[in-house]
């Protein structure tokens, strides 16, 4: 397209790789000037592992809580889409949990952000431990999560996992 003058700057990124073997990321800029004869062809090849970083820490915190690391609402809400239709297609239930931490402002007041911190990545490990890799645990905010159950043959399967999920946090919590 430069040669033949359809465009005067073509962008693309790719992959060059170091001696060591190992690739990063590059931005490549091809420019032709005609003022020159022959034309004459530029490329700009940039580094932009930097920016696909960013890009990256961007798109997660887009879709995960920055603090437990697990889904937020944004990706709650597409899992549970998702959840209700298979369920739908293969004729399964979905169910859906709200969890709220009782008195956690009392923590906060306390004791501190730092330990409400604590304390919620500890509740959001054993929540996620207490359920199937296949099911969602999300932060919705502050100290409410909720847990999309999926794929379940029978109503009767959710009070054994809430179950589950209540006894994990009989044990204590040590901040």
């Amino acid at each position: 397209p430069l040669r033949h003058g359809e465009q005067e700057q073509i962008t693309f990124e790719t992959e060059h790789r170091r001696k060591d073997g190992s690739s990063y990321p590059v931005e490549i800029r091809l420019q032709i000037s005609r003022n020159e004869r022959p034309p004459v062809f530029f490329a700009v090849i940039q580094d932009i592992t930097q920016r696909k970083e960013v890009q990256e820490r961007l798109r997660y915190l887009a879709n995960y809580d920055s603090l437990t690391g697990l889904p937020n609402r944004a990706l709650l809400q597409d899992r549970l889409e998702q959840a209700m239709m298979d369920a739908r297609r293969r004729q399964r239930k979905v169910a859906v949990m709200f969890v709220d931490l009782d008195r956690f402002k009392m923590i906060n007041d306390t004791l501190g952000h730092d330990a409400g911190d604590s304390l919620l990545k500890m509740a959001a490990e054993r929540l996620t431990r207490s359920v199937r890799a296949s099911d969602t645990v999300a932060r919705l905010g502050g100290d409410e999560f909720m847990v999309v159950l999926t794929d379940l043959p029978e109503v009767e399967d959710v009070p054994l996992v809430a179950t589950k999920l209540l006894a994990s946090f009989y044990r204590s919590f040590v901040i």
